[in-house]
């Protein structure tokens, strides 16, 4: 076991790539699949209902580069129709401006205030009035325009204050921000305990496992974790079983090292 777990530790240090000195940051994650995944849920529920009304079953067909592909929103249909080739923007947004990642003097807050109603809320949060009757950002499309120019000055505001000063005047004005928190800060926040974002599980041979829990709310049927990840094989009997094996097939199984 303390093998697998060393070959585990490997393989996600394989994952961080080095963005400084010494600071390792996660490359990303298993997107499509978990899209994938999801979109496979959808299709056997709605697969289900047609069963349930027609008795019929059919194919529920998911693939990866598809379901990804759909994450793509508007970009496809504006590449098609009006040649719009997207290019990497990190986290800005790409439609309205200032909607950014800003670095404040103690870490990093996202900032969104690009919208027309939005934008002359943060001037006045930032203590600014007069930019939002500045010709180059009147509106969104002026704002876009001369992303840089107000992004910087955003900047200029943000950097000078803590992530803590930053956020009450955004929160009395009604602009969305949040700070860019790590996986740890995420886990140890208020708001991952009251969401119970991570579970405690018990494992015959680690003892308690934490193990994220299902994001799924429901009120009548909310969805359990009932044990921790399963040995190689041990469900493996209790599967043949039940798709109508015998004890005495499965033990011929076993002889013959089929399972």
């Amino acid at each position: 076991m303390d093998a697998e777990f060393d070959a585990i530790a490997q393989a996600m240090s394989g994952l961080m790539s080095m963005t400084g000195a010494d600071e390792p940051t996660m490359v990303g994650t298993y997107i499509a699949d978990y899209v994938a995944g999801m979109y496979g849920a959808i299709g056997t529920l709605n697969a289900l209902r047609h069963r349930d009304r027609t008795g019929e079953g059919q194919v529920v067909d998911i693939a990866s580069v598809d379901s990804i592909f759909s994450c793509l929103a508007t970009q496809a249909a504006a590449s098609v129709t009006a040649g719009v080739v997207p290019r990497r923007v990190g986290a800005r947004d790409a439609l309205t401006a200032p909607g950014n990642v800003f670095r404040a003097s103690d870490g990093y807050i996202y900032i969104h205030g690009g919208t027309n109603a939005l934008f002359p809320r943060l001037c006045a949060a930032m203590g600014r009035p007069e930019l939002a009757q500045d010709p180059r950002f009147v509106d969104v499309g002026a704002r876009v325009a001369h992303v840089e120019e107000i992004e910087a000055t955003v900047q200029a505001w943000v950097e000078e204050r803590t992530t803590e000063e930053a956020g009450p005047p955004l929160t009395r004005y009604g602009i969305p921000w949040g700070p860019v928190l790590s996986v740890p800060d995420v886990i140890a926040s208020d708001y991952a305990r009251e969401r119970e974002l991570m579970l405690d599980l018990e494992h015959p041979v680690l003892g308690r496992v934490p193990v994220p829990a299902s994001p799924l709310r429901l009120s009548a049927t909310p969805p359990r974790l009932r044990r921790s990840t399963p040995d190689a094989g041990q469900d493996t009997d209790e599967v043949l079983l039940n798709v109508g094996f015998s004890q005495r097939d499965v033990a011929a199984f076993r002889n013959d090292a089929v399972v």
